[in-house]
Formats: structure tokens, sequence, C-alpha cells
């Protein structure tokens, strides 16, 4: 849902922020920095546990066939404890959408679920939506979940679909995307990986976590919503996913920066917020900082757009 009030305060804030020389274009010769594309099977199994929980958003996948696959599957462990949890935690504490995806990112496999982080240590990204008490509950269920219910043996079965999906969405890159405007604009992408993972059960919903590890590497992913499929019920992807894409990378830049000038931009952003709190609310933006985070997102997705494709497809975006 398009909404102008994302866009003219974003515009804004942007111009605000840059203001304080938080936001300056860097060269445009940096290159462009590695990306991968794949389908995860941590994703795709926290997407399949709330998905079982009922939430909607894990509930809205436009792979028909696929989603049989996994239904008639995983049906028999509807009831599995770590379902139960999933959808308390989700009631209680609202940990959907986002929620089960930061977390995914930071486990190592789908056996033995490590911790990319120490969770001891109080990973931001992850713990801004779980507590240490609710993981140490959540993951060993879990892993007891994918061994009772074969996840990894569902994943390889599945294979050849994953593959296909990641044939079809590169080839859609290698015609649009220009990553390297993300150091031309935010600055040097030297410690961060880029991840484009297809989030299949996702259906139209797309995130943007990342993992901060030890030394300070980043993980930064694009998790995409597969939200369209051919007359055979397989994925296919749109150019215009591209602009997504550049949204959810966004996220691993805008979210800190917009935490920086916290101070300056709570005032305005809570006024914003109490003119659009229904609307939000309606679109799962649930405090005044999603509203701003967003919106200086989508604003700098307009700047890369207009680098990219020209003023046209700026407009037309906006």
């Amino acid at each position: 849902m398009k909404n102008n009030s994302f866009k003219y305060w974003g515009l804004a804030i942007l111009a605000v922020v840059g203001a304080y020389g938080a936001v300056q274009v860097f060269s445009a010769e940096k290159p462009e920095p590695a990306v991968t594309v794949s389908v995860d099977p941590r994703v795709e199994m926290m997407a399949i546990i709330f998905r079982l929980a009922g939430n909607k958003e894990y509930g809205e996948s436009d792979l028909p066939s696929y989603a049989r696959d996994v239904d008639d599957h995983f049906a028999p462990f509807k009831n599995h404890p770590v379902v139960k949890l999933a959808a308390r935690l989700a009631k209680e504490k609202d940990n959907g959408y986002d929620a089960p995806m930061r977390l995914a990112v930071h486990f190592t496999d789908t056996a033995s679920f490590g911790e990319k982080v120490p969770f001891s240590a109080k990973p931001e990204m992850l713990f801004l939506r779980w507590s240490k008490e609710d993981l140490d509950k959540f993951i060993p269920l879990a892993r007891d979940f994918a061994r009772k219910s074969d996840f990894n043996g569902f994943y390889a079965a599945h294979q050849p679909l994953y593959d296909l999906a990641v044939q079809r969405m590169r080839a859609v890159m290698k015609e649009t995307a220009h990553l390297d405007w993300f150091p031309a604009f935010f600055g040097p992408a030297d410690n961060m990986d880029f991840r484009v993972v297809l989030g299949m059960m996702n259906g139209g919903n797309s995130y943007g976590p990342k993992v901060i590890l030890p030394g300070g590497h980043e993980e930064i992913y694009a998790i995409i919503g597969v939200s369209q499929a051919d007359k055979k019920g397989e994925p296919v992807f749109p150019e215009w996913m591209m602009g997504t894409i550049t949204h959810e990378f966004g996220h691993s830049y805008v979210n800190p920066l917009v935490d920086r000038f916290s101070k300056e931009l709570k005032s305005p952003g809570r006024k914003l917020y109490a003119k659009v709190e229904d609307q939000m609310k309606a679109q799962a933006y649930g405090v005044w900082t999603t509203v701003v985070v967003e919106s200086v997102n989508r604003a700098c997705v307009l700047r890369y757009q207009l680098a990219n494709y020209g003023p046209k497809y700026m407009e037309k975006s906006a």
C-alpha cells in the first residue's frame, strides 16, 4: 500500500539527517559488493513453524503446490510444543513478521541450531524482538521439531524447486541490479556480505535483517517473499523486484542511522504517527520509529532508482 505520508516525510527526514552529516554520497567508482542468492533452510523452517502457528503473514504463500507439500508433510506436527510456543509469542509479544526471520539468520543450521553470535551477548538485531528467556525455550523445541518432522529431508526433496527459483532470481538481478550503488551512496562495504534469500513461504512479505559477527563483519540480508508464480506454479520474479531487494538491504544502513538520530526525530516522529496511526497499524507498523525507518528507507530507494534508472522510473515508483 502506497502512502504519501511515507514519501514526503521520508524525503524531509533524509534532508534533515543529511544536514547532520550522516548521509553523504561517496565515489561512484566503488566496486560492486559480492552477493549470494539462495533459498535458506533456516528461513524456510521458521516460516513453516509460524505458518503452523497461524501467523497470517506466513500463511499466504503464492506457490500453491509447494504450500500443499508443506501442509501435507507438517500437518502431523501442528500441535508440536514449538508451534504452540510460537503461537503464544505471536499473540502475547507480537513475535511475527520480521521476528522469525531475525532469529532464523542467527542460527548456524537447522540441525544443531548453533548460535552464529553468542546469544548470551544479546545481539541487538536479534533481541529487538526476542528475549533470552524465550530463546532458551524456543531453540531446543525448534531442534526437536526439525528432527521429528524430518525438516531437512523435506528441504532436500524440494531442492530442484529451490534451484529453479535461485536461477530465475539471478537472471533478473544480472539484468537489473546495481549493487555498486550501496558503497557509492552509503560508504565502503568491505566488511559486509550481501545475501538475497528467497522466502518460499513468505508470500508478499519481505524483510531486511542482519547479523553482526564477532569482529564486526556483517551479513546483511534481503529476505524476499516469493509473490508470483507462472502457469506451472513455479516462482517468477519481475524486474521491479530489484526495488524490493534495495529496500531490504537498505534497512541494514537506515535502521542504525535513525537510531543515531532518535532524539532529534522523536518529537516529529510521534506527531506524524499520531496522524496516521490507524493506517500504519493496519500495515504492522506499530510504533513511530518504524514509520520513520520505512520513510527514510523508501526515500533512499528513490535515490537508487534515480541514479540507476532515471527520473521517470523514480517518479513512477513514488
